[in-house]
């Protein structure tokens, strides 16, 4: 009897149960149930199934069954009792007071109509079987409102224990992504952010994402791109995101719950970053430390040391270069007593950009990083040419070849080296040119500083050879210095001749070299030409050269070098008209001298009747000053009086300074070159 109590309790709390999701579901589906309702159905459900609970099958097993109510069972099973147990179970509680006869008797009754029944069948299990029958019932209709309806079922059971789901519809959004994903709901700021769904049952034409920054005030709709497929994820990218989004979707007539995308501060590496500079030990500059901004302009070789700053502590940080580089992230380095301080190194070597990436200790990365140029300066082989002579000369054996040299490097010269050779094989010893003092560039090796002259004499050539020279120049660039070769000039060896016509050879060189290099470089100090004197001791000395100083000077000629032609084919005669044109020269010369000697005399007082040729001399020396003066331009460069090769650039000395001379010239005699060349000054200073 217990038992079919407690059974019966149970299956009818059941069918209960089960009837009223059934009515929820349905009703849910049809009209969709508020969170009201649905909240007072799952109260009142829960405490009815409580009480009736407690009441039909706690208590039942706790309490056990009483005799009598199992005695009065058992006698409506069967009439033929006449409630001769109920009166046995009765008197038996009163035994004391009815004779032991009497209580035998109706003991023994009892017991003979007892043993006639079935217990089992005694029970009434009625009521069980119908309520099984119902919880059949309600569970065959159950399955099918599942079968028929096109929406879910487990949405609606979800809503009815109060969860959060959107309404069961026609169209279902399933895999909403970033949705609940805790991963995915959280994003940096900046960082363009997916939202994909999948569609199932009922196919809609469009799916909208309506997405709020305002906290739900007002929502913007982003229609969702069709997959390829028809049951491909919809899909669209916010991008540039700054702010915390709640968003749902719209799709036929299926909404989804509201979602939340949390917004997280980004990863920045704060502008400027600050670099030091460890420039190649051979340029000789300083390095250069806390340089701000980032971008990087510096020769090649430089080590560039990267500090960097965020505003979230990194985990692991790198240098990133760009693509064109083809060069390797660098990792940098996280101080420990700070992890926002970022440190690295690289070594400047091509023009490229780079980029400072880090990731935070969540995990999450900076976006957009700033980009920084780098632009290499390469460090250029140096510059060596030669000025003079011509490619190819003629040179009798016993003569000699003067060459006039320039070399250049930016950041200095380490060697110049002039190599001559005959026959793939050296004549002489290679010259190291370049002084130990002098290292940096330009660097002009001529007559007027450091002359490179090979003699022939020497090497004892047969007329006929070929031989050739070529210069090569090196800078200091380490470990492997850069050099650059001349191309190579020929010497074509010819017989040789007497010393009258090897000067008169090696004057003609002396005019067609090139004047050397105006103006006055600080590295080059030592090469340059230093000014004339200003006093007027220097002066009448300028003006009075000594007899050994005017052996030394030379005109220089108004006219550029001879023909090129000339210098490669010395065998060709020289046309006679050339030595005429010089004597013309010099006839006109001698008459604008004369000229500008009367206009000087009719523009100066009449001189004192005492006066001598030495105070012409002086007059001369005024006038000289003030030219000299002029000279001193820098556009005219300096000319020293005992330097042959700087005598085309002396001043002409006034007009009435040739008395002094001529009475200085039979000194050195009528023929003599200097002597003669001291009344000559050239053209355009005329």
């Amino acid at each position: 009897i217990k038992m079919t109590d407690i059974l019966t309790a149970g299956v009818t709390l059941f069918v209960a149960a089960l009837t009223l999701l059934l009515f929820e579901v349905v009703f849910d589906h049809l009209v969709g149930l508020p969170l009201i309702v649905r909240q007072f159905l799952l109260i009142a459900g829960l405490a009815g199934a409580g009480y009736y609970t407690a009441i039909r099958i706690v208590l039942p097993v706790i309490r056990s069954v009483n005799g009598l109510y199992a005695a009065k069972t058992i006698e409506d099973a069967d009439p033929a009792f006449h409630n001769s147990l109920i009166n046995y179970l009765d008197l038996r509680r009163n035994r004391d007071q009815v004779s032991k006869a009497f209580m035998a008797a109706m003991e023994a009754r009892a017991v003979s109509d007892l043993a006639n029944v079935e217990v089992d069948t005694v029970v009434n299990q009625r009521r069980l079987v119908w309520m099984t029958y119902a919880t059949a019932g309600v569970v065959l209709a159950f399955c099918l409102y599942v079968v028929i309806t096109p929406r879910s079922i487990t949405d609606s059971l979800k809503r009815a224990f109060l969860a959060d789901v959107a309404r069961p519809t026609n169209t279902r959004l399933v895999n909403i992504k970033p949705g609940e994903d805790p991963a995915l709901s959280r994003v940096v700021a900046g960082t363009p952010v997916t939202f994909s769904l999948e569609t199932q049952g009922v196919q809609p034409k469009s799916v909208v994402l309506r997405h709020s920054v305002d906290g739900g005030k007002f929502f913007a709709a982003t229609d969702l791109a069709r997959g390829k497929g028809a049951y491909d994820p919809w899909t669209t990218v916010v991008r540039d995101s700054q702010q915390n989004i709640e968003y749902y979707f719209t799709a036929g007539d299926a909404e989804t719950k509201h979602f939340q995308l949390e917004i997280l501060p980004a990863p920045t590496v704060f502008d400027p970053l600050t670099l030091d500079l460890e420039f190649p030990s051979y340029t000789g500059m300083p390095a250069r430390t806390n340089v701000e901004g980032g971008n990087v302009e510096a020769i090649e070789g430089t080590v560039v040391t990267v500090h960097a700053r965020t505003n979230q502590p990194a985990r692991t940080a790198k240098i990133v270069f760009g693509p064109n580089a083809k060069l390797e992230p660098l990792s940098m380095s996280v101080v420990s007593a700070d992890a926002k301080e970022l440190r690295g190194r690289f070594t400047v070597s091509r023009d490229t950009t780079y980029r400072v990436e880090f990731t935070t200790q969540d995990g999450q990365s900076n976006p957009n990083p700033s980009i920084y140029n780098i632009d290499s300066i390469p460090d250029d082989p140096p510059t060596i040419k030669i000025l003079h002579p011509a490619p190819l000369i003629k040179r009798p054996s016993n003569g000699s070849v003067r060459i006039i040299v320039e070399a250049n490097d930016r950041l200095g010269l380490s060697d110049v080296m002039l190599n001559v050779w005959q026959a793939d094989e050296p004549l002489m010893k290679a010259q190291h040119l370049l002084p130990v003092e002098a290292k940096k560039a330009p660097l002009r090796f001529n007559n007027a500083a450091q002359p490179v002259d090979i003699d022939l004499t020497p090497l004892k050539l047969k007329p006929g050879t070929k031989v050739e020279y070529w210069l090569v120049a090196r800078d200091n660039k380490e470990p492997i210095a850069n050099k650059t070769e001349t191309d190579k000039y020929l010497i074509d060896i010819s017989d040789p001749v007497a010393p009258s016509k090897l000067a008169e050879q090696n004057a003609k060189d002396r005019k067609d070299e090139p004047p050397p290099a105006a103006g006055g470089d600080e590295d080059n100090a030592a090469d340059q030409v230093p000014p004339p004197s200003n006093d007027k001791e220097g002066q009448e000395r300028e003006l009075n050269p000594r007899e050994d100083d005017k052996e030394k000077d030379r005109p220089a000629p108004k006219s550029p070098p001879r023909d090129q032609a000339e210098e490669e084919n010395p065998r060709a005669p020289k046309p006679p008209k050339n030595d005429q044109a010089d004597r013309q020269d010099e006839q006109q010369l001698q008459k604008l001298q004369k000229a500008l000697k009367k206009l000087n005399q009719k523009n100066q007082p009449p001189p004192p009747k005492n006066s001598n040729s030495g105070s012409n001399s002086d007059n001369g020396g005024a006038s000289n000053s003030a030219r000299t003066s002029k000279a001193d331009n820098p556009a005219n460069p300096p000319n020293r009086p005992n330097d042959p090769s700087n005598s085309k650039n002396q001043k002409p000395p006034a007009a009435n300074a040739p008395k002094s001379q001529d009475s200085q010239s039979p000194k050195n005699g009528s023929t003599d070159t200097g002597a003669n060349n001291s009344k000559n000054p050239r053209p355009n200073q005329a």
